[in-house]
């Protein structure tokens, strides 16, 4: 029987499971079209959801326009119709398509943290060996590494903390020890590098600079 508003019902509540096939040509397209108009344009076609075999991909349509698109080797296009054509290890989930700005919004209350955490497995530290966070109610971004442990902070004054989540009334940057070397209460240390073996160098060479300038740039 036929329930309020659906027209057709497939299956019961005594099945375990129920498909619906879609069957075409090696090359067709199969798919559902929803619609708001019986004419032939695109009232026709608000939404669709389709699957296009000659390239093995889903499509799904909203406005008449494709929205995302899962490919043959399962990565997704969100805007996009060619997630594949990136960089192998990042092409999982490609956003936007170089026509218009493209961006990520997470969107966590205002006395929570946002999150992207990077993961080895599903153990342990090897869910969060890595973490960029960002913490509403005291305003400041974190990166963690070596399995959730804070190596470096921007807080909210926008001072860039090393090794610590203290800015000590400075306020620019603190690098405070990191726990190599001289330990974790050892001396705080920048390290400035040439980039060439030590052979190449001679007496007097320069191996780094800091600069010290005014806001125009004049250097002192």
């Amino acid at each position: 029987s036929v329930h309020g508003d659906r027209l057709l019902e497939i299956g019961n509540t005594s099945r375990s499971s129920t498909y619906a096939t879609i069957t075409t040509s090696t090359s067709g397209t199969g798919g559902l079209l929803f619609a708001d108009s019986t004419a032939n344009d695109t009232g026709g076609y608000r939404g669709i959801i389709d699957y296009a075999h000659s390239l093995d991909a889903m499509r799904f349509y909203t406005a008449s326009a494709e929205r995302l698109r899962i490919d043959s080797s399962g990565n997704v296009g969100i805007g996009n119709t060619s997630p594949s054509s990136y960089s192998a290890v990042s092409r999982n989930l490609v956003l936007g398509n170089h026509s218009d700005h493209a961006g990520l919004t997470i969107a966590s209350g205002s006395s929570s943290a946002g999150v992207l955490t990077f993961s080895s497995g599903t153990s342990g530290s090897e869910v969060y060996r890595a973490q960029i966070s960002y913490y509403h109610s005291s305003n400041h971004m974190a990166f963690s590494v070596g399995g959730g442990v804070e190596r470096m902070r921007i807080d909210s004054s926008g001072r860039l903390l090393v090794g610590t989540s203290t800015g000590y009334g400075f306020t620019t940057a603190v690098f405070a020890g990191n726990g190599a070397g001289d330990g974790p209460t050892g001396p705080g240390t920048i390290a400035l590098s040439r980039g060439i073996a030590a052979s190449s160098l001679s007496s007097g060479s320069a191996l780094g600079h800091i600069n010290f300038t005014d806001n125009a740039g004049a250097k002192f």
